[in-house]
């Protein structure tokens, strides 16, 4: 196979247009792409990339590129005259412009791509090569096809983009027996494995479906398996004991890199009774290895970082980064960035391009000489102006990187909190070989020095271990949220350190909020889980409250309902609220159909799980949920007619 080259092309837009298209003469096909385009056209192969750099490009572009393009193929980046794309306007969180945004990342890409740059004139090849299959590719099909015969087993395929992961699956069963459950985090994802399978009744299923439907598999297959929560994959293989599973991930990939797999699940899988192995596509499959273009983008876009070599005991400092420092010591942001990598369960090129240019951030940490130990990024959030503050609490806008001030006014429902300053952490991570020295304690002591808002904050993915962690720093719980996140499978939790007297105020007012309504939301989560509580982390959220079951203020009542059904605010933050509602004003549900009157009380009045409506409704868990805001708004609309209709203004209290 022929190497892949790169021409940038730099001028006015029309300039490098023109020169493009000379370029590209003779190349078929050729993709003039934008985000959009390129997102639509993963899996596919095409001898040319066009990027049009006279616009922001998002991060990981330019990995969804060069993984699009074959052999002899080129990527062609049209840029400004000044020889790098313009600033991202995601990253200028207010109180910051599009001038704070930093350029670091862009000229650290353009750096790159110009080592693989080819200043000969670029020919398209002379015959379009076909892309086979490698002899990597053929052994784990053969290892996929063989490991059915015997008793249930798990597969795990890992792979770097472009080595024919997808297609080895689709490979592998086009020739299998017996039912198939074929699942991703996107169908998009196994749009490959499909065609590849040629069998009409290998397709995709939905992964709430599969989890809760009514299934009997030989051979259950996951794709992009560590873009999914690690707890709802173990959940998945116990749920079907007798199966077969195959799992496959993509690692150091442009969609970012899910350590929480390897390091979580497959060390789980490792303890099952079920075999377990493990198998890897190392050769490309599109290109040949050590192609100049991968090459310069895995470089660019710090695909395969390293933290560092695990420090000897000794005398630790804090260190606050100059992004301009850290830009330009690549040892020392390899090292970080491999850290991040390493710890959290998914590290995106966004996130390297955030580290370097986004105004609201700062990075902090902690050296042992040279050594980084631990570091952590934090973000500069609020104070929101009122008119911000009003478009939050009405849903009409949504926030990029104001992510406490956001949750607490659009889903906590208090106002108060928009005016509060905060410094949130965003990421905390410690060397593996130095945990449990008391480092992360002692970098967060060294945050909060440093800075003097009205509250400290964190939202994360809640373990009874992090929880009591934040806690012994000071930090209490004001929000849970009750639907698990998508990738850690843990609910989300909120836990904010107060400084100031203002803010000592506003969590008050969200831990007696929170109190009145904790106990649902974990219930309403054991039920979504059809499992018990776990008794730790239970215990750790209900750290210094007391459980409050007097009826909810009818003024909170009527503020959760309309955040509800005419605002952002989820159901089951306010689900205490929806159901004294309901209580007050239940007979006028036989106005509603059926559905509607089975959706409100399946969810709101009797707390059952979202999946078993979703399977009721043969839709997915998204689409059941937006159909129940909608039948609770109709009832809402019913009560407000009949206020009309007796001339009374309505309130909450209306036939209580």
């Amino acid at each position: 196979m022929t190497p892949r080259t790169v021409r940038i092309a730099r001028g006015t837009p029309e300039a490098t247009l023109a020169l493009a298209k000379v370029w590209l003469q003779g190349f078929d096909p050729v993709l003039w792409a934008d985000p959009l385009t390129l997102r639509r056209a993963l899996g596919t192969t095409v001898q040319a990339v066009v990027l049009d750099g006279h616009h922001p490009l998002p991060a990981e572009a330019f990995g969804q590129a060069q993984g699009l393009i074959g052999s002899g193929g080129v990527l062609v980046v049209r840029l400004p005259e000044t020889g790098v794309w313009p600033r991202d306007p995601r990253l200028a969180v207010p109180p910051f412009s599009v001038d704070d945004v930093g350029q670091r990342f862009t000229w650290r890409v353009v750096a790159a791509l110009d080592t693989a740059t080819d200043l000969t004139l670029v020919k398209p090849p002379p015959v379009r090569e076909r892309t086979m299959g490698t002899a990597d590719q053929a052994a784990v099909v053969q290892f996929l096809r063989s490991g059915l015969d015997g008793p249930p087993a798990c597969t795990v395929v890992t792979a770097r983009r472009g080595r024919g992961k997808s297609s080895a699956l689709g490979l592998a069963l086009r020739h299998t027996v017996g039912r198939v459950c074929l699942t991703s985090p996107d169908p998009r994802a196994v749009a490959e494995v499909v065609r590849f399978a040629e069998r009409p009744d290998v397709a995709f299923i939905e992964p709430s479906r599969l989890r809760w439907g009514d299934f009997e598999p030989r051979l259950v297959v996951v794709d992009e398996a560590a873009a999914l929560s690690v707890a709802w994959l173990q959940a998945l293989v116990r749920r079907f004991e007798g199966a077969h599973f195959w799992f496959a991930t993509t690692t150091e990939g442009y969609e970012g890199t899910g350590r929480g797999f390897g390091l979580r699940f497959g060390a789980w899988l490792g303890r099952q009774a079920r075999p377990t192995s493990t198998l890897t596509l190392h050769e490309p499959i599109r290109y040949p290895a050590d192609d100049p273009l991968e090459r310069a983008v895995t470089h660019a876009l710090l695909m395969t970082p390293r933290p560092p070599l695990a420090p000897t005991r000794g005398t630790v400092h804090h260190e606050v980064w100059d992004r301009e420092v850290l830009a330009s010591d690549e040892r020392a942001l390899n090292h970080i960035f491999g850290l991040l990598v390493h710890a959290h369960y998914r590290t995106t090129p966004g996130d390297l391009q955030r580290l370097l240019d986004a105004p609201n951030l700062a990075l902090h940490t902690l050296r042992q000489g040279d050594t980084v130990v631990a570091a952590s990024i934090v973000a500069l959030e609020g104070p929101l102006d009122e008119a911000t503050i009003e478009a939050l609490t009405t849903g009409t806008r949504r926030l990029r990187g104001q992510a406490l001030p956001e949750t607490l006014v659009s889903h906590a429902g208090v106002r108060e909190a928009g005016a509060l300053r905060f410094i949130r952490s965003v990421r905390i991570v410690t060397h593996p070989a130095c945990r449990r020295r008391g480092l992360a304690r002692q970098l967060v002591a060294a945050i909060h020095e440093h800075y003097a808002p009205d509250a400290f904050g964190t939202l994360f993915g809640a373990t009874a271990a992090v929880v009591r962690f934040r806690q012994a720093l000071g930090y209490v719980l004001v929000r849970l949220g009750a639907s698990r996140g998508s990738r850690t499978g843990d609910p989300a939790a909120v836990m904010v350190r107060p400084v100031s007297a203002r803010a000592t105020e506003v969590v008050e007012q969200l831990r007696a909020r929170l109190a009145a309504r904790l106990e649902t939301q974990l219930s309403l989560l054991a039920r979504d889980d059809a499992g018990p509580r776990p008794k730790a982390l239970e215990e750790a959220l209900w750290e210094g409250l007391v459980a409050n079951s007097a009826p909810v203020p009818a003024v909170e009542v009527e503020q959760g309902v309309r955040g509800y059904t005419q605002g952002p605010r989820p159901l089951d933050a306010v689900v205490v609220e929806l159901r004294q509602f309901v209580g007050w004003h239940g007979d006028l549900l036989a106005r509603r159909s059926a559905e509607e009157q089975r959706l409100i009380r399946h969810r709101i009045v009797e707390g059952r799980p979202w999946w078993e409506a979703a399977q009721a409704m043969q839709t997915s868990i998204p689409g059941t949920m937006r159909a129940t805001r909608r039948a609770f708004a109709a009832f809402v609309r019913d009560v407000d007619e009949l206020a009309v209709d007796s001339g009374h203004e309505r309130v909450p209290k209306l036939r209580r």
